[in-house]
């Protein structure tokens, strides 16, 4: 009797549970090939409020404020842009003081191992607010943030010669917007492990990362066996971008063999790992 009893009491408890679910809202109906999100649109005070997006090969599109289907900005890709997949990002930081954040798009430029190129745009109105874009350059992803402590924002990337990737320069370029007011947390750089580029590379190829405080950062390249290659990284790192540089050689100095590898980067937080292919 008790357990018939129980079984009364937990079919009537998941059947109120089940009854108190009910759809709010369905899109409109997207291409199979589009990726879609929820992206940190409109920044309101330390906050920010999310926006649906929509991304296929050709465009970038963001929905109109609430549930909505409707577009209300959108980018269209030029060629080197849809050569790199659409790889368009936020910001998270507000660069023209309209609330909302900017974007950056990258794109891969000429034939064989592409060279690296981004743009920094104001989506609302199609504007760029920086373009890196030289044909003796590769470039880094672009990262936001208050480099020295000067209550301004950087931007900071690096810029590889291309084609040879032997040397690169770090740059920075003041932003002139000011933080007092602004939510630091908001714009400090998060811990991202970015893709590798080129890929598929030889003879060398660029890995970066950011981190959001200062860490023990080690980083490491494995192969598809799983067994360790060499261990490219390992001191304590400063907050910020880092751009590290592989040759291909394994922990005693020689080539690789062609074929793919993976690089992983891991703090005493965090661990994240990407894919990357080695051609002779």
């Amino acid at each position: 009797m008790r357990n018939l009893i129980v079984i009364v009491v937990l079919f009537f408890l998941f059947s109120n549970l089940n009854a108190q679910w009910t759809q709010e809202w369905s899109s409109s109906n997207f291409s199979g090939m589009a990726v879609s999100g929820w992206v940190s649109f409109i920044q309101d005070g330390d906050n920010w409020k999310e926006r649906l997006y929509v991304v296929d090969s050709l465009k970038f599109q963001v929905m109109s404020e609430g549930y909505s289907s409707t577009v209300a900005y959108q980018y269209n890709f030029d060629s080197g842009e849809q050569l790199a997949g659409g790889q368009i990002y936020a910001m998270g930081v507000d660069l023209t003081g309209d609330n909302i954040t900017e974007f950056y798009v990258l794109a891969y430029r000429g034939t064989g191992y592409y060279r690296q190129s981004f743009k920094i745009i104001d989506i609302t109105n199609g504007d760029v607010l920086l373009n890196k874009d030289d044909a003796s350059h590769s470039y880094t992803y672009p990262t936001i943030w208050d480099v020295d402590n000067d209550n301004t924002l950087e931007c900071t990337f690096s810029a590889y010669d291309y084609p040879n990737f032997l040397n690169y320069t770090v740059q920075i370029y003041n932003t002139n917007i000011s933080l007092t007011g602004v939510n630091r947390s908001v714009i400090l750089p998060r811990f991202e492990l970015l893709q590798n580029f080129p890929n598929p590379f030889n003879p060398s190829t660029n890995i970066s990362f950011n981190i959001d405080k200062p860490t023990r950062v080690t980083v490491r390249i494995f192969d598809m066996k799983g067994e360790l290659v060499k261990v490219l990284y390992d001191r304590e790192t400063p907050a910020g971008q880092h751009n590290l540089q592989w040759d291909a050689s394994n922990s005693s100095g020689k080539k690789v063999s062609t074929g793919a590898y993976f690089y992983e980067v891991i703090t005493p937080e965090h661990r994240q790992t990407k894919k990357m292919l080695f051609i002779k």
